[in-house]
């Protein structure tokens, strides 16, 4: 399955596709891009005003600082899986 995950990968590079896969959970991100021979990664963490509003449970405000964050790492990706713990 690896084999055919690099073929495709290989091919969507020829066409400019790119792929990601990020792995997060309530206190940091692990963002993957997949190229040709090799995996870029980068950790995205949460900053100390998102974390508060998390560890007081105010869920009408979302750690958006956070979420932007991994959204701008990710941004030009054709594809993205996320992935991770469970529920933020």
């Amino acid at each position: 399955k690896l084999a055919g995950l690099a073929l495709l990968i290989n091919i969507g590079k020829e066409i400019g596709m790119s792929y990601y896969v990020v792995w997060m959970d309530s206190h940091e991100a692990k963002v993957f891009e997949f190229l040709p021979g090799e995996v870029k990664s980068e950790k995205v963490h949460m900053g100390a005003k998102d974390a508060k509003n998390l560890q007081d449970r105010d869920h009408h405000k979302m750690p958006t600082d956070y979420f932007h964050e991994i959204i701008n790492k990710v941004k030009n990706a054709t594809e993205v899986l996320v992935v991770g713990p469970g529920p933020i």
